[in-house]
């Protein structure tokens, strides 16, 4: 999440942890030389590449963990793969229950959990060392910045979230960035940044990349990535890119469809080709279409399709595939002399069926749009909203609904609410939001003079629309904590007489602080209080 911070960090990170491949730049904000870098050296790669895969090994060999280009001569079944797109919980239980793709989907969510957090932390671990070099090395930067080690830099790291994720997942993908090392340093931050369609808006507003966009002028913002298809309607509000304003004007959403549906469908073809000479079974490694989806050849000509250097002439091709026999032919599977073949028509056929559903998506986002035309555009970007003096995106669209409980004091005589602690719903769903300005509430808390001066605040949220929002957390089911605040009176803070307690057996006092709340556009929230009490713990 974004929030208002007048603090200029020596670094700001972009990481973009994709559901195939994960993505990062950095820029230097206090530099005069402050342009967008790409990291395009990983280990395990001799040639620059963009982005370094996904993939973490399932062991540590001799005691180091292979991850993204390491893993590259594994077998399917010795990699984690598409661990960001389980975190959905929905998503992994869905496949669990399907028994799709077994190999990748741990068993429960903990072990996921784990695997994301293993992986980010050698993301963290090969930053820390690739970025100090990259910073000495260059001498258009200034000798501090140059002289000044990791530790000792402020940083703050931003990663994009997909629209599919709900504020629970939100929230718990920060807990899981943290535990990764990202921001365990005091001079570093974790943020969770403009939603990835979000972010791919503000990049497609500059007039370099796709021309003069006018005040009044909405981009329908389309981010077809590994796992989701993510969407989002902005608005400019200024004409130039000195004085970049978007405002979202309808709510963000995505389905979970991307380039990884086009290996399922792949997969199927194979397993319909062995369905047909089930004969031929024993001849093949097992798991074989999953190992042809994922070989490096089929993903070379998966990327290659409708590309400049596609060879158009070209409607036949073999692929090599991990654990075929290379003797081995088989006509009815395809296979010939070690190798598969497919058709274009066939990989073509793959695509379409991805496509028709992103295309039934788009349409349906315009059929729900109220407001004009939108213009299309399929752009990339992250750390351009942080490049500009002021956020670009400066309003944004609450996706659900977010409430404070209020527990009742004993010293308050009966409960307003016999079905236990009311709701203060501060956040509603369609509320406009600006960006980083907290929802701030007034609290009196009642406490007896044997009272503890600590306590928890807890943050509820609640996805979709109601005309009437539950008043108890007994009201509704579908209501979750999502975070949790430590809370304690500072010493020295006054509090007023508030009365006798209704039985009239104690006196109690009365405490007021403020509580802030700030939803950012990722789903996630950050809690923040007045200097008359000490946030302990969260």
């Amino acid at each position: 999440m974004v929030a208002v911070d007048s603090r200029q960090p020596d670094l700001c990170v972009g990481i973009d942890f994709g559901t195939t491949y994960t993505g990062v730049s950095w820029i230097t904000p206090k530099e005069q030389r402050n342009q967008t870098n790409i990291i395009t050296r990983w280990p395990g790669e001799v040639a620059n590449e963009d982005k370094v895969p996904t993939i973490l090994a399932k062991d540590a060999s001799g005691g180091e963990t292979r991850w993204g280009f390491l893993c590259k001569e594994l077998a399917e079944d010795k990699k984690w793969r598409f661990f960001k797109l389980l975190l959905d919980p929905d998503m992994h239980n869905q496949l669990l229950t399907k028994n799709e793709h077994e190999l990748w989907v741990p068993g429960s969510i903990g072990q996921l959990q784990e695997i994301v957090t293993l992986y980010l932390r050698q993301i963290y671990t090969y930053l820390s060392n690739e970025i100090p070099k990259l910073v000495k090395a260059d001498l258009t930067f200034s000798r501090q910045l140059r002289l000044k080690t990791w530790d000792s830099l402020t940083i703050d790291f931003i990663f994009s979230t997909p629209t599919t994720w709900q504020a629970p997942v939100s929230q718990c993908f920060k807990s899981i960035v943290s535990k990764a090392g990202f921001g365990e340093n005091k001079l570093h931050k974790v943020a969770l940044g403009l939603t990835e369609p979000e972010a791919a808006a503000v990049f497609t507003y500059q007039a370099e990349r796709v021309g003069k966009v006018y005040k009044g002028e909405v981009v329908l913002s389309i981010d077809a990535g590994g796992g989701t298809t993510d969407l989002a309607f902005v608005e400019a509000t200024a004409d130039t890119a000195d004085s970049l304003t978007l405002n979202e004007v309808h709510p963000i959403n995505g389905v979970g469809v991307g380039s990884t549906g086009i290996d399922r469908e792949f997969a199927k073809l194979i397993e319909d080709r062995i369905k047909a000479h089930p004969n031929a079974l024993s001849k093949l490694p097992t798991g074989f279409p999953l190992r042809a989806s994922q070989s490096d050849d089929f993903q070379t000509w998966k990327h290659r399709l409708g590309s400049k250097d596609w060879d158009q002439s070209k409607s036949d091709f073999l692929i090599e595939v991990a654990g075929l026999e290379k003797s081995y032919s088989n006509e009815d599977l395809g296979i010939r002399r070690g190798r598969l073949s497919f058709t274009r028509q066939q990989l073509e056929s793959c695509f379409d069926t991805i496509l028709k559903q992103i295309k039934s998506l788009i349409k349906e986002a315009l059929h729900n749009f109220e407001g004009g035309n939108a213009r299309m555009v399929v752009v990339e970007g992250l750390l351009y909203d942080r490049r500009t003096e002021v956020h670009a995106l400066r309003n944004h669209i609450a996706r659900a609904n977010y409430g404070i409980v209020i527990e009742e004091s004993r010293s308050g005589g009966p409960a307003r609410f016999p079905g236990g602690p009311t709701i203060h719903w501060l956040v509603k769903l369609g509320d406009t939001i600006q960006l980083g300005k907290p929802v701030t509430i007034d609290v009196t808390k009642r406490l007896e003079k044997s009272d503890p001066r600590r306590w928890t605040e807890k943050i509820v949220w609640l996805r979709g629309a109601g005309k009437f929002l539950p008043e108890t957390v007994k009201d509704e089911v579908g209501m979750e904590e999502l975070r949790s605040v430590d809370i304690e009176v500072r010493p020295g803070a006054k509090l007023s007489a508030g009365g006798r307690t209704w039985m009239r057996t104690s006196t109690y006092d009365k405490f007021k602080f403020e509580l802030m709340l700030v939803v950012g556009p990722s789903g996630d929230c950050d809690v923040e209080v007045s200097e008359n009490v000490i946030k302990r713990s969260e």
